[in-house]
């Protein structure tokens, strides 16, 4: 068995009794959802109790815990050759599978997530809201991407209470890079998209997209990158199906172990009709640009980055 269930027991003891916390079933040896349903649409009947969790652990199978304003969040770290860990306020932490660092916290309110930076350069996420990680005893298999000593597992190795999080002791990590979500549309908006609904009809069409998405599609972007083309693809009045089918063909042709997930984010997109979301990494509006020329959607998009420019966002 590679999983661990005693990490996960540590997790489960140091959480406060008050505490709110949200555990799902990830798939074996994969950081995926192992559910058929819409998360957030189902999200009460496929919650597990911590002795469900500690089962599937037991069978091999992972776990993991979702973040929210009265839960908790987790500070994400995913370069640890570019950061002292000792900048972050001192709480629960557990070391990832790629040899990476995940800092528990109780949420304070926060109910956006963030992108963190640090002299320019992503160094990871914080998870506040409807976002997830995996929790301690899950193992996923290091990738070609993994920093010396990662074993797969994830492993407790600052075992002591779960504190709550001072946000502006981190503040100083969140740069214009964050996570923004769009303002909501009415359904009656003279703004709303002209449907195409036989704009990708044609395969070269398709290939055309993903032959411009993969230079982008990278770690650290290809959750939120997911959910922004999820948001894209919906505003430009393409069914699920084939936007489903795009994100697949770009996992396959980029080696994106992570199907699964990337293919739950863009669906999450289209469950709030009236809701999509724009991600902001390093090279963004010069995709955004390309691919708003394919699907032919600048009017929308341009009108939604004024109105953005105009609220000072």
């Amino acid at each position: 068995m590679k999983t661990d269930p005693n990490q996960f027991l540590k997790f489960i003891s140091k959480v406060p009794q008050n505490a709110k916390i949200t555990l799902i079933p990830i798939v074996e040896g994969g950081k995926a959802p192992d559910v058929k349903v819409r998360i957030k649409e189902n999200l009460d009947k496929i919650k597990l109790t911590p002795e469900e969790d500690l089962k599937r652990l037991q069978q091999n199978k992972n776990v993991g815990v979702y973040a929210f304003p009265d839960g908790l969040c987790f500070v994400d770290i995913d370069r640890p050759d570019l950061v002292d860990l000792s900048q972050f306020p001192e709480s629960f932490m557990v070391k990832t599978r790629n040899g990476g660092f995940q800092i528990y916290y109780l949420n304070t309110g926060i109910d956006r997530n963030y992108i963190l930076k640090l002299n320019g350069q992503k160094i990871g996420e914080l998870r506040a809201n409807w976002q997830y990680v995996v929790v301690p005893g899950s193992f996923v298999p290091p990738n070609d991407e993994s920093f010396d000593g990662a074993t797969g597992l994830y492993e407790v190795i600052k075992d002591m209470e779960i504190r709550p999080l001072d946000f502006e002791a981190i503040k100083k990590f969140v740069e214009d890079g964050h996570i923004q979500e769009f303002d909501k549309f009415s359904g009656e908006s003279k703004n709303k998209p002209r449907t195409k609904r036989g704009l990708l009809e044609s395969n070269e069409i398709i290939d055309r997209i993903v032959e411009v998405v993969k230079p982008y599609w990278k770690q650290g972007n290809r959750h939120i990158l997911a959910l922004g083309l999820g948001g894209l693809f919906y505003y430009s009045g393409i069914d699920l199906e084939k936007a489903l089918k795009i994100i697949t063909k770009i996992c396959e042709e980029t080696n994106d172990e992570e199907l699964r997930d990337r293919l739950r984010a863009v669906e999450d997109s289209y469950i709030d009709e009236n809701t999509a979301y724009k991600p902001f990494f390093d090279g963004f509006e010069d995709l955004l640009s390309k691919l708003t020329e394919i699907l032919k959607v600048n009017e929308l998009w341009c009108w939604v980055k004024t109105e953005h420019r105009k609220r000072g966002v």
